[in-house]
């Protein structure tokens, strides 16, 4: 579809009216739910629904929202566009699926062997060493006493 109109300067033109009325036509009957759809003035900006009537008025009197291209809001549907992102996503979920295991296991408490076994291992040799400070200390505290 042709939407070159969107970004014209006069929306009293001829092709700029052809172009909301389109619009209209494809939004209506893609995306209206009670008779009303989102609309795309610059005003409105998707926010508020309208009918068919106060929506035209608005495009004409303030303009369609420049950018607007893709109407995602309206019914529009890029499937070129919707299966590249479903690619890239199965191919970050594939590159993350090992992060996420990892997640749920520490969120489970459940660990890896070997990093069980290296806490283990961390923590008896800080153990150690605090046993010998403690000695040290116990030492230097009955030199203090005499």
């Amino acid at each position: 579809m042709d939407k070159s109109w969107i970004g014209l300067t006069s929306r009293a033109s001829t092709e700029y009216v052809n172009g909301v009325n389109q619009f209209l036509d494809f939004a209506f009957a893609r995306s209206a739910i009670d008779g009303l759809i989102w609309c795309p003035c610059v005003n409105c900006v998707n926010t508020y629904q309208m009918t068919r009537q106060d929506a035209f008025d608005l495009l004409i009197c303030d303009g369609f929202l420049k950018g607007y291209v893709r109407w995602i809001f309206h019914g529009e549907v890029l499937e070129e566009y919707s299966s590249t992102i479903r690619c890239d996503e199965e191919e970050r979920d594939l590159e993350l699926g090992h992060d996420v295991n990892d997640l749920l296991n520490d969120i489970r408490g459940q660990r890896d062997m070997n990093v069980d076994s290296e806490n283990t291992e961390f923590r008896d040799g800080v153990r150690e060493q605090y046993q010998g400070h403690r000695i040290d200390s116990s030492k230097f505290y009955s030199l203090l006493k005499d």
